[in-house]
């Protein structure tokens, strides 16, 4: 990939750990924390990112580096679950991460709604136990098969 002079280019999965953001690099393997503007709205899809390398160090396992994010564009929405997986990580930011925080001593309390709040999808550790109950049925409908029950009936 072409990168501008001193900058550096990483092509993989955007996603949120601990409060940070990290981009696993889909060729080199190596997981880099990434620091910029418009990460959250990135979280959970392949992306590029293009930066400088900071002298800073990681704040969080198992990131080798610290990356500047000058730009990030969008390769493909989603697809980043078994990353996700494998780095203890989440491929999306909790609301909690992403509310704007504010000044005021004592803010104002919100009015009371009487809309109920909107589900927007299923939550990583749903996706999790899906993908880990399908690969349970298969381990166990192998270990059936290969268990040499006979069949009763002939």
């Amino acid at each position: 990939m072409q990168a501008a002079q001193g900058q550096t280019v990483h092509a993989g999965c955007m996603l949120y750990k601990d409060g940070r953001f990290l981009v696993q690099d889909q060729n080199t393997q190596e997981v880099i924390e990434v620091s910029g503007t418009d990460l959250a709205a990135n979280v959970g899809n392949r992306v590029e990112v293009r930066g400088g390398i900071s002298s800073a160090r990681p704040g969080v396992a198992p990131a080798t580096s610290v990356m500047n994010v000058a730009s990030v564009t969008l390769v493909a929405q989603g697809g980043c679950l078994s990353v996700a997986t494998t780095l203890q990580a989440s491929t999306e930011v909790p609301a909690a991460a992403t509310a704007p925080t504010t000044a005021t001593a004592n803010p104002p309390a919100p009015a009371p709604s009487t809309t109920p709040a909107a589900h927007t999808g299923m939550s990583t550790g749903a996706k999790i136990g899906i993908v880990a109950a399908i690969g349970g049925g298969g381990a166990g409908a192998a270990l059936a098969l290969a268990g040499g029950k006979k069949s009763t009936s002939q």
